[in-house]
């Protein structure tokens, strides 16, 4: 029998100062990790010559990007990155898990526990749906699961410590997107997953391993990106990581985030990226999800079963859970139209879903 383990941390209230779980981030970040900068170069030829002369300048390589021409550096004084020829400088903004909600969970909210897919109006045999089609799940990682098919490939950006345990907010991501069981069935069972891990054991990660993990997922022949993750902060690094994927033809999918604001958090908030925010079982917005004029389109996000641990089911909540669910509608849109590319079927979930809240588009 399958255990239900419920996982309710504390939401983030303020967005200058987020919270996280206790059972899956750190404590709560600065705007921006210390000593810490990156980057960004203008041309191959002044990229190259940085790297060539770093030995001499003081600083610490902590990484590198070739494909954004982007070095990610420590450094003991901030005068040694302030005027780099060719560059642009950036904070390494902290990026990570968002808090499952509790506090802003409106009395009466209903769950979706198994009946998500129905929800959404699958009623028929989907398990070829998402057959052939990649879809990148750049969070905590995936785990080997009774409800996952196996062959999930694995990438791994942040290793953990030799104690650690890997988060299960990756293989919850998973499930909604391709699982394979009576109760927590995906919306597209036969697509094929590609985990990128980002975080380390607290479920935080940075702007800078995010952005590999966007360029990585998209090298590795990933048609949608799903990033169940969110930061603070607009960092040009995932900007440019996330321009590189979609000028390749990839759709990237992100929660909108659960702190109540009126702007979703960042990859979300950028152009073309399809921000999603969460509804309960009767269709009405959950007042923690974020919300803002870009928002794409709002999904299941309230207790709906998912996969957890190696052999659990968890009831989960937020933007986390609701953005898998457009990522495995595109991927079944595109399995069952075959030459259809992602932004194609992206197009056409978008068109065809339906009309909530007020007519037209609408800030929830």
């Amino acid at each position: 029998r399958e255990s239900v383990q419920r996982n309710v941390p504390t939401a983030q209230t303020n967005r200058n100062s987020p919270s996280h779980p206790t059972d899956k981030a750190a404590e709560s970040p600065e705007s921006e990790l210390p000593k810490e900068g990156l980057v960004h170069f203008k041309s191959e030829e002044e990229y190259l010559a940085f790297l060539n002369n770093l030995s001499s300048s003081g600083l610490r390589l902590l990484g590198n990007s070739d494909a954004l021409r982007t070095v990610r550096v420590a450094f003991t004084d901030l005068n040694q990155i302030t005027d780099i020829d060719g560059s642009d400088v950036s904070p390494n903004f902290p990026v990570f898990i968002p808090a499952t909600p509790e506090v802003g969970v409106q009395s009466g909210a209903q769950a979706f526990g198994a009946s998500a897919l129905e929800s959404i109006g699958v009623f028929e045999d989907n398990s070829t749906w998402g057959k052939g089609i990649t879809v990148a799940v750049i969070d905590s990682g995936v785990n080997q699961h009774i409800a996952l098919k196996d062959g999930v490939k694995r990438l791994t950006l942040n290793k953990l410590a030799e104690d650690d345990t890997q988060l299960s907010h990756g293989t919850a991501v998973a499930s909604i997107i391709s699982g394979n069981h009576p109760l927590t069935q995906g919306v597209a069972p036969a697509a094929d997953i590609l985990s990128i891990r980002i975080t380390d054991a607290q479920g935080s990660s940075n702007s800078f391993t995010l952005a590999e993990g966007i360029v990585a997922a998209t090298d590795w022949g990933a048609q949608i990106i799903n990033i169940s993750m969110g930061s603070e902060g607009n960092s040009i690094v995932v900007a440019d990581a996330v321009a590189y994927a979609q000028e390749r033809g990839v759709v990237i999918v992100a929660s909108a985030g659960n702190e109540g604001f009126d702007t979703p958090s960042y990859p979300a908030a950028y152009d073309g990226v399809i921000s999603v925010g969460a509804v309960e079982a009767s269709g009405l917005h959950l007042d923690f999800s974020n919300t803002g004029e870009n928002l794409s389109i709002v999904a299941p996000g309230f207790e709906v079963n998912a996969a957890w641990g190696n052999d659990q089911l968890t009831a989960f909540s937020g933007t986390s859970a609701s953005a898998p669910f457009v990522s495995g509608a595109i991927a079944a849109v595109m399995s069952e139209n075959p030459g259809y590319t992602a932004q194609q079927a992206t197009d056409l979930v978008l068109q065809l879903s339906n009309e909530a809240g007020q007519v037209g588009r609408d800030p929830q």
